[in-house]
């Protein structure tokens, strides 16, 4: 990276074509609707990374009930991981949400999927439990992992 830690700015209904591209890349789950119904509705929010003038990466978060607020989706392109980036993405936004009274996120992956796991621990979230099956993978089920951190 050249320094550059990009900027972050909440979504506008003009950049889902722009996030739907780089969910491409990954295997989110993700969308057109889903990616258009996010950045409308005001119960979640959606936080872009643009770094270089590109899309580089998002976070969505939403279901914010009492203090809580979830995590649901955050994606950094593969070309910009292990930059600082994400955390950066992520800390905007959930500061959001704790703007609004938030105070803890929670959060579920694939018990598979090691890099996030050891992605979110090191930035303070801590392993809450498990969902056994929870996800599906080929013809089997694969464990969630629950987790959360303060705000």
């Amino acid at each position: 990276m050249s320094g550059d830690s990009g900027q972050t700015r909440v979504a506008e209904s003009s950049d889902w074509t722009d996030i739907v591209a780089l969910i491409s890349m990954a295997d989110l789950g993700l969308t057109i609707s889903k990616v258009k119904k996010f950045i409308e509705d005001d119960l979640t929010n959606v936080t872009l990374l643009i770094l270089n003038d590109r899309l580089t990466g998002f976070a969505i978060s939403g279901a914010f009930i009492r203090d809580e607020v979830t995590l649901m989706h955050i994606l950094v392109a593969a070309d910009q991981r292990r930059h600082g980036l994400g955390e950066k993405l992520l800390n905007e936004n959930l500061g959001f949400w704790k703007k609004k009274g938030a105070e803890r996120c929670l959060l579920e992956l694939r018990i598979s999927n090691r890099e996030a796991k050891n992605f979110y621990s090191k930035i303070g979230f801590v392993v809450d439990g498990f969902r056994p099956g929870y996800y599906s993978k080929n013809d089997s089920r694969e464990d969630a992992i629950l987790m959360s951190v303060p705000l």
